[in-house]
């Protein structure tokens, strides 16, 4: 009989969840980080797995006499298996509107150059070959992932995702008085934005909304 080992259920769990993140592993299979961490790894490398940095509220838990758990704000790598269905995401993860009800899965960056004249084709390439390919992935990514891309920086990066995100609320067609309600927090939670690119965001929106 084949021993079931601790990269077995790695394998196995990170195949069949859809947005998990390396502590959630670690947690379902009490395996070290290394292990962990060497196991996605080979799993991303080899296209059974891909990785996308989003800004997400994180449990964090403070040790000491009286033990208390606060939440925060920061980038989190987090994991999804290809061609698979998705599954519910991890438990304590916030869902977000899904980009999947703004845009066509057709809508490509290679189908909407034309909105990005600032960019230029080879960069949009060089997205495609990251497989960011649809507006719908811009949407997902973080401005920090998209600034990794070879070519881009985070200039080039904050201007493709805000026109990306301006041509989302244009096709949502949200009355004014509704986007002149959102908070930066849902602009953060919608777009996968820091804070201060969401309330640069809002600020330049309520503008031309005056």
């Amino acid at each position: 009989m084949t021993k079931d080992t601790r990269r077995d259920r790695i394998w196995r769990i990170a195949l069949t969840t859809d947005g998990f993140t390396k502590q959630y592993i670690e947690d379902q299979v009490d395996a070290s980080s290394r292990t962990v961490h060497d196991v996605l790894k080979t799993m991303v490398d080899y296209r059974f797995l891909k990785q996308k940095t989003q800004y997400r509220k994180v449990e964090q838990s403070s040790s000491g006499s009286t033990s208390t758990s606060t939440s925060t704000k920061q980038d989190v790598t987090v994991y999804h298996p290809l061609d698979i269905r998705p599954t519910p995401p991890e438990p304590g993860f916030e869902d977000d509107i899904s980009s999947e009800n703004i845009f066509s899965s057709g809508a490509t960056l290679e189908a909407n150059a034309d909105m990005f004249t600032g960019v230029g084709e080879k960069r949009l390439r060089k997205l495609e070959m990251e497989r960011l390919v649809t507006l719908n992935d811009i949407l997902d990514a973080s401005i920090n992932e998209i600034a990794e891309v070879d070519g881009f920086g985070e200039q080039t990066a904050k201007t493709l995702k805000i026109t990306t995100i301006e041509a989302a609320i244009n096709k949502l067609d949200m009355s004014e008085e509704d986007l002149r309600g959102l908070s930066v927090s849902e602009y953060e939670d919608m777009f996968n934005l820091r804070e201060e690119y969401a309330e640069e965001l809002k600020q330049n929106l309520n503008s031309t909304l005056l």
